[in-house]
């Protein structure tokens, strides 16, 4: 009985020693395949440069020589993506996927492929090993800014007019009449009405002169009374009108000689003329202003006086003045 028992030991031992016999045959030949496989594994990609590709598959061999990743065989993927300085490793091994981000803008370029291959096989042996690795969350973008809402600018408010619509003004003037410079210098009245920018306006004016001609002296006197329509430019500062008027006046031409053989007279008359005009003022201190007016007319109804061995003196022809007053805002 014992003899048989030893027999039959010795039967068992002999039977395990020619399965681990059979097995270690194929245990060669699986690892030999798993080497294969990745020993023919490509890095996969459209957007990397060839020479970059190239290196790193070199690199790459080299880092997964003698390498066990169990159970690979032809199923391990591995894909590279590029980006200016980033790259994007991605690998695949039996269903499990990993993917590594790498920074490579402060690495220097011949040192670039080396990265991507240690990364690379380190990605693939914790793939195999079951452990995934998701490349980091990109980083999430700023708050938007507030959005701040444009201001609301009220439209220009259009410019007040000086204090009050009306106005008084009291003023000089000089006047010519005639293409020969002999001016009259007197002053006047002038109130003015305003309705936003029409301005209606009345003025009074008197104004004389002497010549001496060779017999005497002649005086001239002219005083008118004139309806004036303009636009008013609204500006605290500088005030301005221009406008048109007509003017209806008297005129009274009277000589006087020493002479006892030459006969003095004197000539009375209406005249009148249509003219323009226009206006500067300047505010001094509220309410007073000074304003400076030019105005140029023609008289349509002349005086005419006649001298002897002279030229006629008269109220006629073309018609200037100027004024220079200071105003009150009423």
């Amino acid at each position: 009985m014992i003899r048989s028992f030893g027999i039959c030991r010795a039967l068992a031992s002999s039977a395990v020693l020619f399965a681990g016999l059979a097995l270690m045959p194929r245990a060669a030949h699986a690892q030999a395949s798993d080497t294969a496989a990745l020993d023919s594994l490509r890095i996969e990609s459209s957007t990397c440069a060839h020479q970059l590709i190239d290196d790193a598959q070199s690199l790459l061999r080299v880092e997964l020589k003698n390498t066990n990743l169990a159970g690979a065989g032809d199923s391990a993927r591995l894909f590279l993506s590029c980006s200016e300085q980033v790259s994007l490793i991605r690998a695949s091994i039996n269903g499990h996927e990993s993917s590594r981000q790498l920074d490579l803008a402060h690495t220097d370029p011949a040192l670039q492929s080396r990265v991507i291959a240690l990364a690379a096989a380190e990605l693939l042996r914790d793939t195999a090993n079951g452990e995934s690795e998701s490349a980091p969350a990109p980083p999430s973008p700023p708050p938007p800014a507030p959005i701040v809402e444009p201001l609301e600018l009220e439209p220009p408010r259009e410019p007040e007019p000086l204090g009050s619509s009306n106005h008084l003004l009291a003023f000089g003037t000089f006047e010519n009449f005639g293409a020969s410079f002999a001016p009259l210098a007197g002053g006047g009245l002038a109130f003015s009405h305003d309705i936003r920018h029409l301005a209606v306006g009345l003025d009074s004016t008197l104004a004389s002169s002497d010549r001496n001609p060779s017999l005497g002296r002649v005086n001239i006197v002219a005083a008118d009374l004139s309806l004036r329509l303009g636009y008013r430019f609204l500006n605290r500062a500088l005030p301005g009108e221009i406008g048109v008027g007509h003017a209806l006046g008297f005129a009274r031409l009277s000589a006087s000689t020493d002479a006892t053989n030459v006969s003095a007279g004197t000539v009375n008359g209406l005249w009148a003329g249509p003219f323009v005009y226009g206006t500067l003022g300047a505010t001094l201190a509220e309410p007073l202003y000074f304003e400076v007016a030019a105005q140029l007319g023609a008289v349509t109804f002349p005086v005419r006086g006649m001298v002897e061995h002279e030229k006629d003196v008269a109220v006629a022809g073309l018609w200037s003045r100027v004024n220079l007053g200071l105003g009150l805002n009423l």
